[in-house]
């Protein structure tokens, strides 16, 4: 099951989406992948994508990136 700001989203729902993930990614498979659902984020683990999902606002994924650009600057 999906999630888009803690509500359900029918597996049907997810059909289609255009997962993508990071250029710099190794051959290993140890990546994330990430899908776009309206204003917000579905990310899930490249390896096992039928795990599922977890949802992530527009705000919370703009404070991730903010995050993740500062630690790669230190």
């Amino acid at each position: 099951m999906g999630g888009t700001n803690g509500t359900w989203t029918p597996p049907d729902a997810l059909n289609g989406l255009v997962w993508r993930k990071a250029t710099a990614s190794g051959p290993n498979g140890n990546c994330v992948e990430v899908a776009t659902v309206g204003a917000d984020f579905l990310v899930r683990d490249s390896k096992n994508p039928s795990d599922g999902q977890i949802s992530v606002s527009s705000a919370g994924w703009a404070a991730l990136m903010v995050a993740i650009k500062a630690n790669a600057a230190s």
